[in-house]
């Protein structure tokens, strides 16, 4: 999932992206007027996950940087809108940051017009700091080895499949097998890491 930094549309968003980019570059740090209090950064899932650490990680970096506390606040639901919806309702100041991605920003707003927020109205982008791969997971007690073996035995029960929630990458990656496959699979949209893991790709 790409991992896009971005924060509530404001005039200073550019010098600000520049700031970053020029930070992360590796320049010294030098006085400058931002940021005079506290910087949240909202990650609008649930902690442990590649969004969140990367926070964690240049929060952490930009504290030393800038002698200026940057947080993390995790404010998950909906497949990142939650958080994202926070953050285009907070004050335009550079002092809130949303680190989410293609779901909440990309896919979601485009399956549900009622989002709460228009991605790129409400925000301004900041920098493009990563991006992963997934992974389709089964069940040891399923038996499978291969996305072959999972179409075999999706072609004679049907199967259920957890992903981050409606509208994520991991959701429409299962939609995209069931119509290359035909098979029949339950999408199971998971609120946790924890219920991520308990409903690893299964049989019923």
């Amino acid at each position: 999932m790409p991992t896009l930094t971005t924060m509530a549309s404001t005039g200073i968003a550019q010098a600000l992206a520049c700031g970053l980019i020029w930070l992360m570059l590796g320049a010294p740090s030098q006085a400058q007027e931002w940021p005079a209090k506290p910087v949240r950064i909202v990650v609008p899932f649930s902690p442990g996950g590649s969004s969140d650490q990367l926070a964690r990680l240049y929060a952490t970096e930009l504290t030393t940087v800038f002698k200026q506390q940057f947080y993390v606040e995790n404010r998950a639901g909906s497949s990142g809108a939650v958080g994202s919806a926070q953050v285009a309702r907070a004050e335009p100041d550079g002092y809130t940051f949303v680190n989410a991605g293609s779901g909440p920003h990309l896919t979601g707003p485009a399956i549900n017009p009622n989002i709460g927020y228009d991605p790129l109205k409400d925000f301004t982008h900041v920098a493009m700091e990563a991006a992963d791969s997934f992974v389709l997971a089964a069940g040891t007690e399923l038996g499978v080895k291969s996305v072959a073996d999972l179409v075999r035995i999706g072609r004679s029960r049907p199967l259920t499949s957890a992903s981050p929630g409606p509208g994520s990458l991991g959701h429409l990656l299962v939609e995209r097998i069931k119509r290359r496959t035909g098979l029949e699979i339950q999408h199971v949209p998971a609120a946790t890491r924890a219920s991520m893991r308990s409903w690893a790709t299964t049989s019923h």
